[in-house]
């Protein structure tokens, strides 16, 4: 762990970080969020993005966080593009992983492996 001298805080509109992931993953990555000193505000929704500062609103109303970086994780969705281009050129297709739909990289493998035994 190296502690990079910013000030880091993530916002997130859910109530629990990461809850998604197992327990086994999800304990060691909270904990180095912590020794690093990275500030969870769940239950926050980002408003503004200004020249210098990110707005949020809270249960307790708007907030102004000074703010030189924002990065920006709003989800997923399915690029699929090139099965729709060669369908009906007499080649299988088998979508698999976000292809077909967003979800965790474990159901990429499985979908991956599962298709190769198709084959």
């Amino acid at each position: 762990l190296t502690d990079s001298g910013r000030r880091i805080i993530v916002i997130d509109l859910l109530e629990r970080f990461a809850g998604d992931m197992g327990p086994g993953s999800r304990w060691p990555l909270m904990k180095h969020l912590r020794l690093l000193g990275v500030q969870l505000r769940p239950k926050t929704r980002l408003m503004e993005i200004t020249e210098d500062a990110v707005i949020v609103e809270t249960g307790l109303g708007r907030e102004s966080i000074t703010a030189d970086t924002v990065i920006m994780a709003v989800g997923t969705r399915s690029v699929d593009e090139l099965a729709y281009k060669v369908k009906g050129e007499s080649i299988q297709i088998i979508s698999i992983g976000d292809a077909k739909q967003p979800r965790k990289i474990g159901d990429a493998v499985r979908e991956g492996f599962d298709a190769a035994l198709e084959i």
